[in-house]
């Protein structure tokens, strides 16, 4: 008796957060509508970059990737830059809700959205920076710290697209 209110208890939460507070206009999009894409990347990213890489370097020579790793920062920030940039074209004046009361469809609040949207890819695609420490056999510079702040970078970035309202 008590394992089923406690069930339909939880499947009552997680319907009000992904069926009434979310946004709707994302709920189509890829890893959105739900947490368990997001979640399984943050599992995966973890599993590989605690367990199978350091596994599958532990006899190898450190890969020479300074023809992809030099390409990829200037893009990430270069990227960062363009978004602030258009963020900041886009005008300062939209605010942000929680409370899912609105879901504005006019150009200025979807571009928003997309912005928002795109520094979450951004973060996902940090998420190789890791991977290059380790194949460059760069370990000690994959602290727990390291881990957490990717890992929350990117929560926080699927985060604001799901459930921040541009109004």
């Amino acid at each position: 008796m008590y394992n089923d209110t406690l069930v339909s208890s939880v499947v009552s939460k997680y319907d009000v957060i992904f069926n009434d507070i979310a946004d709707p206009r994302v709920a189509k999009w890829i890893g959105f509508g739900h947490p368990f894409g997001v979640l399984a990347v943050i599992s995966m990213y973890l599993y590989l970059v605690r367990y199978y890489f350091p596994k599958y370097m532990r006899n190898r020579k450190p890969y020479n990737i300074q023809k992809i790793d030099p390409s990829i920062r200037p893009l990430s920030s270069g990227s960062l830059r363009a978004v602030s940039l258009q963020d900041f074209e886009n005008g300062w004046s939209i605010t942000y809700s929680l409370d899912g009361s609105t879901f504005e469809t006019t150009p200025k609040d979807v571009t928003t959205l997309h912005l928002v949207w795109y520094n979450a890819v951004l973060k996902f695609i940090d998420l190789l920076d890791t991977i290059f420490f380790i194949l460059r056999k760069k370990d000690n510079q994959v602290t727990n710290l390291h881990l957490y702040h990717h890992c929350t970078t990117f929560f926080f970035g699927w985060s604001a697209t799901q459930f921040i309202a541009c109004k």
